[in-house]
């Protein structure tokens, strides 16, 4: 079967083409529409049409971003008063109110970085891939041990 880091090596072609983050590859890059062709040639009501199309998809566009912006401010908002407005009372009690909200304003915005997010994402695949196969745990171990030591210089 495959290695541990045959599939590190391919995940990081699929998402690094070239070293390259895939979003910002020039392949997966929009041309520019170009503004060059004439306005008298027969092909010009044509090139203007589809012109008008673009425009109207990337409005459309613009409008599902403003919309998805919309409910991701929603969805904090309600995550956050869940948090700190609604607080269980008996954890209020045992920490104190002030701790208590401190506590939860630092998890909030956690929860809103999404680097954070992508670090706690990756630690629950590893706890995941070690519950489902045990026989990795020496791997693991080996990567945590190889990654504390990155950077280092070493002598010869």
């Amino acid at each position: 079967m495959f290695g541990y880091a045959y599939v590190v090596y391919i995940i990081g072609q699929i998402l690094w083409p070239d070293g390259i983050f895939i979003t910002k590859h020039p392949k997966r890059q929009r041309p520019p529409p170009s503004r060059s062709q004439s306005q008298n040639s027969p092909g010009s009501q044509l090139a203007s049409s589809k012109m008008e199309v673009e425009r109207r998809s990337e409005k459309v566009d613009n409008l599902l971003t403003n919309e998805q912006e919309q409910e991701a401010i929603r969805r904090a908002n309600f995550v956050r008063e869940l948090m700190i407005d609604n607080a269980p009372a008996a954890l209020v009690g045992l920490v104190g109110r002030k701790e208590y909200e401190r506590s939860a304003k630092d998890i909030y915005f956690f929860l809103q970085s999404p680097v954070c997010l992508k670090q706690l994402a990756f630690d629950l695949l590893e706890l995941l891939l070690l519950s489902a196969f045990p026989e990795l745990d020496d791997v693991v171990k080996q990567c945590h041990d190889e990654m504390d030591h990155f950077g280092e210089f070493e002598t010869n």
